[in-house]
Protein backbone atom coordinates (compact mmCIF):
# COMPACT_ATOMS: atom_id res chain seq x y z
CA UNK A 1 0.00 0.00 0.00
CA UNK A 2 1.30 3.49 -1.17
CA UNK A 3 -0.65 6.90 -0.15
CA UNK A 4 -0.08 9.70 -3.08
CA UNK A 5 -1.91 13.02 -2.91
CA UNK A 6 -2.80 15.40 -5.75
CA UNK A 7 -2.84 13.23 -8.25
CA UNK A 8 -2.87 9.50 -9.07
CA UNK A 9 0.07 7.58 -9.41
CA UNK A 10 -0.13 3.85 -9.73
CA UNK A 11 3.24 2.05 -10.76
CA UNK A 12 5.93 1.58 -8.93
CA UNK A 13 8.27 4.42 -10.71
CA UNK A 14 5.73 7.12 -10.69
CA UNK A 15 4.17 6.33 -6.97
CA UNK A 16 8.09 6.86 -5.51
CA UNK A 17 8.74 8.85 -2.77
CA UNK A 18 11.56 10.68 -1.05
CA UNK A 19 11.69 10.90 2.85
CA UNK A 20 14.42 11.74 5.45
CA UNK A 21 15.70 9.51 8.09
CA UNK A 22 15.09 12.30 10.68
CA UNK A 23 11.92 11.59 10.07
CA UNK A 24 11.72 8.28 10.44
CA UNK A 25 10.99 5.49 12.94
CA UNK A 26 11.45 1.95 13.14
CA UNK A 27 10.95 -0.31 15.26
CA UNK A 28 9.88 -3.74 15.90
CA UNK A 29 6.17 -2.70 16.82
CA UNK A 30 5.72 0.27 15.45
CA UNK A 31 6.92 2.12 11.65
CA UNK A 32 6.31 5.82 11.02
CA UNK A 33 7.79 7.80 8.00
CA UNK A 34 7.04 11.58 6.27
CA UNK A 35 6.49 10.80 2.75
CA UNK A 36 8.37 14.30 1.29
CA UNK A 37 7.15 14.06 -2.27
CA UNK A 38 3.36 13.38 -1.52
CA UNK A 39 3.14 15.01 1.94
CA UNK A 40 1.70 12.21 3.67
CA UNK A 41 2.46 10.63 6.40
CA UNK A 42 2.52 6.43 6.49
CA UNK A 43 2.37 4.92 9.95
CA UNK A 44 2.03 0.65 10.36
CA UNK A 45 2.01 -1.54 13.61
CA UNK A 46 1.77 -5.02 13.39
CA UNK A 47 0.07 -8.40 14.48
CA UNK A 48 1.55 -11.57 13.82
CA UNK A 49 -0.82 -11.71 10.36
CA UNK A 50 -2.35 -8.47 10.31
CA UNK A 51 -1.31 -4.77 10.51
CA UNK A 52 -3.05 -1.68 11.60
CA UNK A 53 -2.16 1.69 8.98
CA UNK A 54 -2.80 5.16 9.41
CA UNK A 55 -2.32 7.57 6.54
CA UNK A 56 -2.46 11.22 7.14
CA UNK A 57 -2.81 13.60 4.57
CA UNK A 58 -1.28 16.83 4.68
CA UNK A 59 -1.93 18.27 1.02
CA UNK A 60 -5.35 19.00 -1.26
CA UNK A 61 -7.98 17.60 0.85
CA UNK A 62 -10.15 16.37 -2.53
CA UNK A 63 -7.57 13.99 -3.61
CA UNK A 64 -6.42 11.87 -1.60
CA UNK A 65 -5.35 8.02 -3.06
CA UNK A 66 -4.02 4.89 -1.24
CA UNK A 67 -2.88 2.32 -4.09
CA UNK A 68 -2.58 -1.08 -3.57
CA UNK A 69 -0.08 -3.14 -5.94
CA UNK A 70 -0.31 -6.84 -6.00
CA UNK A 71 2.85 -6.88 -7.27
CA UNK A 72 4.32 -9.06 -10.10
CA UNK A 73 4.77 -12.79 -10.95
CA UNK A 74 4.95 -15.05 -13.57
CA UNK A 75 1.55 -16.58 -11.96
CA UNK A 76 -1.63 -14.43 -12.50
CA UNK A 77 -3.24 -12.70 -9.16
CA UNK A 78 -6.07 -11.14 -8.56
CA UNK A 79 -7.79 -8.13 -6.81
CA UNK A 80 -11.31 -7.00 -6.31
CA UNK A 81 -12.83 -3.74 -4.32
CA UNK A 82 -15.67 -3.94 -2.67
CA UNK A 83 -17.05 -0.24 -2.08
CA UNK A 84 -20.19 -1.57 0.10
CA UNK A 85 -17.81 -3.22 2.44
CA UNK A 86 -14.80 -0.04 2.30
CA UNK A 87 -12.71 -3.61 1.63
CA UNK A 88 -10.17 -4.71 -1.18
CA UNK A 89 -9.43 -8.53 -1.18
CA UNK A 90 -6.86 -10.38 -3.52
CA UNK A 91 -4.34 -12.72 -3.51
CA UNK A 92 -0.53 -11.84 -4.41
CA UNK A 93 1.57 -14.32 -6.43
CA UNK A 94 5.32 -12.84 -6.16
CA UNK A 95 7.74 -15.31 -4.43
CA UNK A 96 11.70 -15.79 -4.05
CA UNK A 97 11.28 -19.64 -4.95
CA UNK A 98 10.63 -22.97 -2.74
CA UNK A 99 6.84 -22.77 -2.91
CA UNK A 100 4.47 -24.99 -4.02
CA UNK A 101 2.81 -24.76 -7.18
CA UNK A 102 -0.07 -23.19 -6.41
CA UNK A 103 1.36 -20.46 -3.83
CA UNK A 104 -0.46 -17.21 -3.04
CA UNK A 105 -0.54 -14.69 -0.22
CA UNK A 106 -4.36 -13.95 0.09
CA UNK A 107 -4.86 -10.77 1.46
CA UNK A 108 -7.82 -8.26 2.65
CA UNK A 109 -7.79 -4.56 3.56
CA UNK A 110 -10.88 -2.93 5.21
CA UNK A 111 -10.74 0.85 5.53
CA UNK A 112 -12.56 3.12 8.27
CA UNK A 113 -14.48 5.33 5.94
CA UNK A 114 -15.73 4.90 2.13
CA UNK A 115 -14.60 5.63 -1.23
CA UNK A 116 -15.03 8.39 -2.63
CA UNK A 117 -13.49 7.06 -6.40
CA UNK A 118 -11.80 3.59 -7.04
CA UNK A 119 -10.36 1.80 -9.84
CA UNK A 120 -8.26 -1.06 -10.72
CA UNK A 121 -4.77 -1.10 -12.59
CA UNK A 122 -2.40 -3.30 -14.48
CA UNK A 123 1.11 -2.00 -15.42
CA UNK A 124 0.07 1.90 -16.39
CA UNK A 125 -3.18 0.75 -17.73
CA UNK A 126 -5.97 2.25 -14.99
CA UNK A 127 -9.37 1.19 -15.25
CA UNK A 128 -11.71 3.80 -13.44
CA UNK A 129 -14.51 2.34 -11.43
CA UNK A 130 -13.14 -0.83 -12.49
CA UNK A 131 -13.90 -3.42 -9.48
CA UNK A 132 -11.74 -6.46 -10.40
CA UNK A 133 -8.99 -7.54 -12.13
CA UNK A 134 -6.71 -10.72 -12.64
CA UNK A 135 -3.42 -10.40 -14.35
CA UNK A 136 0.41 -11.11 -13.97
CA UNK A 137 0.68 -7.37 -12.35
CA UNK A 138 -2.39 -6.15 -11.13
CA UNK A 139 -3.65 -3.45 -8.42
CA UNK A 140 -6.26 -1.13 -7.28
CA UNK A 141 -6.42 2.45 -6.18
CA UNK A 142 -9.29 3.91 -3.69
CA UNK A 143 -9.53 7.94 -3.07
CA UNK A 144 -11.13 9.89 -0.03
CA UNK A 145 -12.37 13.29 0.80
CA UNK A 146 -9.94 13.71 3.66
CA UNK A 147 -11.35 17.72 4.37
CA UNK A 148 -12.81 17.37 7.81
CA UNK A 149 -10.45 14.10 8.81
CA UNK A 150 -6.95 14.27 7.42
CA UNK A 151 -6.49 10.65 8.54
CA UNK A 152 -6.93 7.74 6.77
CA UNK A 153 -7.08 4.18 8.51
CA UNK A 154 -7.23 0.72 7.46
CA UNK A 155 -6.72 -2.84 8.49
CA UNK A 156 -4.36 -5.21 6.51
CA UNK A 157 -4.14 -9.30 6.83
CA UNK A 158 -2.94 -12.04 5.15
CA UNK A 159 -3.40 -15.67 5.06
CA UNK A 160 -0.79 -18.30 3.00
CA UNK A 161 -4.19 -20.81 2.87
CA UNK A 162 -7.44 -18.90 1.66
CA UNK A 163 -9.04 -15.75 1.64
CA UNK A 164 -11.46 -16.61 4.25
CA UNK A 165 -8.42 -17.51 6.93
CA UNK A 166 -7.21 -14.35 6.04
CA UNK A 167 -10.38 -12.72 6.91
CA UNK A 168 -10.26 -14.99 10.09
CA UNK A 169 -6.99 -13.59 10.85
CA UNK A 170 -8.27 -10.21 10.38
CA UNK A 171 -11.32 -10.38 12.81
CA UNK A 172 -8.75 -12.89 15.23
CA UNK A 173 -6.09 -10.37 15.73
CA UNK A 174 -7.42 -6.68 14.94
CA UNK A 175 -10.92 -7.17 15.08
CA UNK A 176 -12.12 -3.33 16.25
CA UNK A 177 -9.41 -2.82 18.12
CA UNK A 178 -7.91 0.93 17.51
CA UNK A 179 -4.23 1.50 16.22
CA UNK A 180 -2.74 2.57 20.02
CA UNK A 181 -4.53 -0.71 21.53
CA UNK A 182 -2.85 -2.89 18.49
CA UNK A 183 0.73 -0.76 18.91
CA UNK A 184 0.35 -1.54 22.42
CA UNK A 185 -0.04 -5.02 21.86
CA UNK A 186 2.79 -5.18 19.58
CA UNK A 187 5.53 -3.34 22.32
CA UNK A 188 4.25 -6.29 24.67
CA UNK A 189 5.13 -9.19 22.25
CA UNK A 190 7.94 -8.21 20.54
CA UNK A 191 9.62 -6.92 24.35
CA UNK A 192 8.64 -11.00 25.80
CA UNK A 193 10.49 -11.77 22.45
CA UNK A 194 13.30 -10.08 22.84
CA UNK A 195 13.26 -10.09 26.49
CA UNK A 196 13.95 -14.32 26.04
CA UNK A 197 18.08 -13.48 25.88
CA UNK A 198 19.89 -11.33 27.90
CA UNK A 199 23.24 -10.08 27.35
CA UNK A 200 25.88 -7.97 28.75
CA UNK A 201 29.13 -6.42 28.16
CA UNK A 202 30.38 -4.64 24.52
CA UNK A 203 29.18 -1.14 23.06
CA UNK A 204 25.94 0.08 22.44
CA UNK A 205 26.20 -0.39 19.10
CA UNK A 206 27.14 -3.73 19.27
CA UNK A 207 24.07 -4.53 21.97
CA UNK A 208 21.66 -3.27 19.17
CA UNK A 209 23.64 -5.40 16.33
CA UNK A 210 22.66 -8.54 18.40
CA UNK A 211 18.63 -7.50 18.97
CA UNK A 212 18.59 -6.67 15.62
CA UNK A 213 19.81 -10.06 14.36
CA UNK A 214 17.92 -11.67 16.74
CA UNK A 215 14.59 -9.90 15.73
CA UNK A 216 15.34 -10.83 12.16
CA UNK A 217 15.82 -14.69 13.50
CA UNK A 218 12.20 -14.92 14.75
CA UNK A 219 10.80 -11.97 11.85
CA UNK A 220 9.67 -14.83 10.03
CA UNK A 221 9.25 -18.65 10.27
CA UNK A 222 11.35 -20.20 7.91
Amino acid sequence: MMPVSGKLAVTEKDRVSTFEHTNEIAQPSYYKVDLDTWKVTAEVTPTERAARFRFTFHQPADASYVVIDAFKSDMPGSIEIIPSKNEIIGVARDNSGVVPDNFGSHFVIVFDRPFTAYGVWSNDVVQASGTRLEGKHVGAYVKFDTSANPAVECKAASSYISSEQAELNLQQEIGNADFATIRRRAEDVWNKMLGRVEIQGGSDEQQRTFYSGLYRSILFPH
